[in-house]
């Protein structure tokens, strides 16, 4: 099984392609692909979005259901840093302006 993801043009960020073609940053809104053909449809119309600067290097990420009922996790260890962000707890945190 697979699931299609890019990085938002406007700020970067990991996005998945929903099964109603728009993105979303949460994994479990990600359309599941269950063939090749239903993954190379989904990576046409993502292109799509690159065209229109939506989203840029859309890919296919495989991934697995780890249990009956439980939400998708990407089987390539990249791709789950990815899904949670940052590995550095600082990686995001803007320095505050102190008050006069």
């Amino acid at each position: 099984m697979h699931i299609i993801t890019a990085n938002r043009l406007a700020d970067g960020l990991v996005v998945f392609r929903s099964g109603n073609g728009r993105w979303s940053q949460i994994i479990t809104s990600a359309e599941r692909l269950e063939d090749e053909t239903a993954v190379e449809a989904a990576l046409e119309f993502a292109l799509a979005d690159v065209r229109s600067n939506r989203v840029v290097d859309p890919y296919a990420v495989e991934v697995v259901i780890p249990a009956l009922g439980k939400d998708p996790v990407p089987a390539r260890f990249r791709e789950r840093i990815r899904v949670n962000g940052p590995t550095t707890g600082h990686s995001l945190a803007r320095p505050r302006k102190r008050a006069a």
